[in-house]
């Protein structure tokens, strides 16, 4: 499964998604989560997903992380 290609399913678990808007990165994907955070680089933005991902997964609870292709650097 190529995370950048497949599109998640409803029983895939959590998808954090990393997106660019005009001032920088957030994360978004999760209705119930509310992320205002703006990160200015990419890195930061992954760290922090990753970050969340691999808690939901400790606690059984399936969790990944995205970049849409179209939002990632030339």
């Amino acid at each position: 499964m190529n995370a950048l290609a497949d599109p998640p399913r409803e029983d895939d678990g959590v998808t954090f998604r990393v997106v660019r808007t005009p001032a920088g990165w957030r994360i978004v994907g999760v209705d119930s989560l509310t992320i205002s955070t703006l990160y200015l680089s990419l890195e930061s933005a992954m760290a922090q997903a990753r970050s969340m991902a691999e808690v939901m997964n400790q606690h059984g609870q399936l969790a990944r992380v995205v970049v849409d292709a179209s939002d990632l650097p030339e």
